[in-house]
């Protein structure tokens, strides 16, 4: 958005839903599935009783949680 402002050229917008999506689709993606798991009380049950003795795991969400996964991950 501020390279089209910058460049006077605000046709550059139409891109800007495309850079969205590639900047940020996959984080959102993995959070849309991570909601949607969490919010099942059977599945969060069984996360919690499973992930609370797993240290990989646990890092795991936290680092979804805190938008920390390294970009290669969704490669």
């Amino acid at each position: 958005m501020s390279t089209a402002l910058g460049a006077g050229d605000l046709s550059l917008l139409q891109r800007y839903p495309q850079d969205l999506q590639d900047t940020y689709g996959d984080y959102y993606k993995m959070a849309r599935i991570f909601v949607k798991a969490i919010g099942q009380p059977w599945v969060m049950r069984t996360l919690t009783h499973t992930g609370l003795r797993s240290k990989p795991l646990m890092e795991w969400v936290l680092k979804v949680m805190a938008n920390l996964l390294d970009p290669l991950f969704w490669l």
